[in-house]
């Protein structure tokens, strides 16, 4: 059993090694991002719109906590990310076993996440979280006319 440990560990350390800037990347944008937009999500810094994604990382968060009912509002598809997130470690680390699938099956997850972005853009936005309107986006410190564009589509 230990050596089952040692083994899945040799293995999640190579593939941190061999992906480490792709790590450091994410980490000096979400640094960054944090620190001057409060935010981390480029569509929202940028747009002010929510992305496909939107309340992904809460919805996570609140499944793993067991908040399934709170997860479920932030974004229903976060169940889905989990169960292929799990699938690939097993697959990955433990079975040591080639993950075979897995761009069908973020694919598909894609999909879903753009129809239901749809869906919440139609009857949610903007005013339910986390389907809200950034304000102070980018865009519209430059162009002022965007915002009235908005509101032609939606209530803002």
């Amino acid at each position: 059993m230990l050596l089952k440990i040692r083994n899945v560990c040799r293995l999640i350390w190579a593939d941190i090694v061999v992906y480490r800037y792709a790590f450091l990347g994410i980490g000096i944008y979400y640094a960054v991002t944090r620190i001057l937009f409060q935010a981390f999500c480029p569509m929202w810094i940028f747009t002010g719109l929510p992305c496909p994604g939107c309340g992904m990382t809460r919805a996570v968060t609140f499944c793993l906590t067991g908040q399934f009912e709170r997860s479920f509002y932030q974004n229903p598809l976060a169940v889905g990310w989990i169960i292929v997130g799990v699938w690939f470690f097993i697959r990955r680390y433990v079975c040591q076993k080639k993950v075979k699938g897995i761009k069908i099956m973020i694919f598909v997850l894609c999909l879903l996440m753009f129809i239901f972005y749809l869906y919440r853009m139609t009857n949610n936005f903007p005013s339910h979280a986390p389907m809200t309107y950034n304000y102070k986006n980018i865009v519209n410190k430059f162009f002022p006319i965007y915002e009235e564009i908005l509101r032609i589509f939606w209530n803002l």
